[in-house]
């Protein structure tokens, strides 16, 4: 078989058994956070995401497109892993057997650091069958000792590489993912479709391997207790950090007994963490966060999944496209022609993904006066000054044109116009700000919910209560109930509960 076309059958071949895992995973995961949220429901409590976004949660399709994120992030990674490790054992260490040894050592340290707090099959899956795969389809159909092309053929295709990432290493900042979404993706049609798929589906995979504390609902139950005071304390300390008793279940996030002013809590049967009611009762959280630290089961798998979307990603994207295009230019100008016709435009497509997010972080670094640059032409200058007002916590009100971005501004104004209104304190601008709640984008909307918090007006309760049963989008949801917890409100004690 032609390299190129091995590469490719390997690359694809990965990319659909991650996505078959993944769908996997994120339909179990929200089988399960469906069932967590029903039982709270059932305890009378406020539940986020609300019952008819758990509908759409158990289809396929949102474990197809939810599962989507880890074929880009995890999969990703480890394709290209198995690309670079197969391909310089091909090359260098064609004969030598001695090189099972330490490969065979590095995946057993992985697969114990993944198992290292309970088994888990399909993260297991990701780390053994996944790269088995793309390494066997390598290994049968690519000739030892010859690497994909040779290395005067690709000189130029990795220094393509090597500038685009040392320019990109100039934009590199605390804010980098948001310029990357405000300049690039909200800026053109398909960007925008990529951001709302984000924004959809992504919370459904994420929810798969998070620590019980970053949770928005917590369940928890108590049992084998013997002190009726010091039990209603420790569940009003509790339902005041969103953990809610669910009674006598046996399937909650966290079991508690107390007994002797000693407050146990435990996963499932199994005794984490113990601690005196009086030193729990002050302050929960450091007795909280030691739990779930303890039984965190998906730190590893969480880091993998980071910088397969920062590193692997973006170089799957390069390798599909480079041997793509190699393929086809190949059959028209030849190996070496092919090389640098392919370099060439991967390059070029790389400055237009550049190029926006440059010229907007630029827009914004070039603003002199705030007044002028919100009225500026230009939709990424207007951009930097409703930043530039939310960082410096100027008052809205002193920009009169901002009423014009309501409703002539393109997404990202609107988004940091709301953002902007969470620091005005002018009774004025709330009208403004509460109409951006029903604005036809999520995005804009989770701004509104969060700058309603930040003002503290709690008379926004009841509207956003409303709000978030109107509003069927699990991100801008979770905006809400945390801007209700912001303004004051706590879930009510469950009259079902004992």
């Amino acid at each position: 078989m032609d390299k190129t076309r091995a590469y490719l059958l390997a690359i694809f071949a990965g990319l659909a058994i991650a996505q078959t895992l993944a769908t996997i995973q994120v339909h179990l995961s929200n089988s399960e956070l469906s069932h967590h949220l029903q039982v709270l429901a059932d305890a009378g409590y406020f539940t986020v995401p609300s019952p008819a976004v758990l509908d759409k949660a158990v289809e396929l399709k949102a474990a197809f497109w939810g599962g989507l994120f880890f074929t880009v992030t995890i999969g990703a990674g480890m394709i290209m892993a198995t690309l670079v490790v197969v391909s310089v054992w091909r090359r260098f260490f064609p004969d030598r057997r001695v090189f099972y040894m330490p490969l065979f050592l590095i995946w057993l340290f992985i697969n114990i650091v993944v198992n290292s707090k309970g088994i888990l099959a399909i993260e297991t899956a990701y780390f053994s069958l996944l790269p088995a795969v793309v390494g066997i389809i390598l290994w049968r159909n690519t000739p030892r000792g010859n690497a994909l092309v040779s290395w005067r053929h690709s000189a130029l295709p990795v220094m393509a590489v090597a500038v685009l990432a040392l320019m990109w290493t100039t934009q590199f900042r605390d804010t980098m993912f948001l310029s990357v979404r405000d300049y690039l993706l909200l800026g053109n049609p398909i960007g925008q479709k990529i951001n709302d798929y984000y924004y959809a589906y992504t919370l459904y995979p994420v929810n798969t391997f998070k620590r019980v504390d970053h949770q928005l609902l917590k369940s928890v139950n108590f049992r084998a207790t013997d002190a009726g005071e010091s039990k209603e304390r420790v569940e009003r300390s509790l339902r005041n950090l969103n953990y809610l008793d669910i009674g006598s279940r046996r399937d909650a996030d966290i079991t508690i007994s107390i007994k002797d002013q000693m407050m146990f809590l435990s996963s499932g049967d199994k005794q984490v963490v113990s601690i005196p009611v009086a030193e729990f009762s002050a302050d929960p959280l450091p007795g909280l966060t030691q739990f779930s630290e303890k039984t965190d089961r998906h730190r590893f798998f969480r880091t993998v999944c980071f910088y397969g979307l920062l590193i692997g990603f973006p170089l799957l994207l390069f390798s599909i496209s480079y041997l793509s295009l190699s393929f086809i230019f190949g059959k028209l100008f030849g190996p070496v022609g092919a090389s640098l016709a392919t370099a060439v435009v991967c390059f070029i497509a790389g400055i237009a993904l550049f190029w926006p997010v440059f010229k907007g972080n630029r827009y914004e670094s070039g603003i002199q006066d705030v007044q002028t640059a919100i009225a500026a032409d230009q939709w990424q200058t207007r951009v930097g000054a409703l930043k530039r007002i939310h960082d410096q916590n100027m008052d809205l009100v002193e920009f009169p044109v901002y009423k014009d971005l309501l409703t002539t501004g393109n997404i990202p104004e609107r988004y940091w116009l709301a953002r902007a209104l969470g620091k005005s304190r002018s009774p004025d601008t709330y009208a403004d700000l509460l109409m951006l709640l029903d604005d036809p984008h999520p995005n804009v909307v989770c701004q509104a919910f969060y700058a309603i918090g930040a003002r503290g007006n709690q008379k926004a309760v009841p509207i956003i209560l409303k709000k978030i049963e109107k509003y069927d989008h699990w991100y801008a949801q979770g905006y809400g109930y945390r801007a209700l917890r912001s303004l004051g409100w706590k879930q009510e004690k469950s009259r079902s509960i004992n």
